[in-house]
């Protein structure tokens, strides 16, 4: 990368300006309860942190109450669906119906 180039420019103008740098950093963690740990010691962000986000897994995944709760709710669904025959009302996505029934 050529110092001379617009976006390294920029980031340095960003950097020199607001003391901050907006590049994205991701931090590797070995193990769960580590991801865990990494996570908890730097949420919630405080007000005087440069840290502007954290994304981690544990925003993505819900806890596992929240996936049993989940699931039931999608048992109940497709028993609720299990008595209509797509061959009524589906012709050209019959496929996909049984498909997404299956998963």
């Amino acid at each position: 990368m050529t110092a001379d180039r617009p976006s390294v420019v920029l980031q340095d103008e960003i950097n020199k300006r607001f003391q901050i740098s907006s590049d994205p950093v991701g931090v590797f963690a070995e193990t769960l309860p580590e991801a865990q740990a990494i996570y908890n010691a730097i949420t919630p962000i405080k007000p005087e942190s440069t840290i502007d986000s954290v994304i981690s897994l544990f925003l993505l995944v819900p806890p596992p109450e929240r996936q049993t709760q989940t699931r039931a709710i999608l048992d109940k669904i497709q028993a609720d669906l299990a008595p209509i025959d797509p061959a009524c009302s589906m012709t050209r996505s019959e496929p996909s119906w049984r498909r997404h029934r299956s998963i």
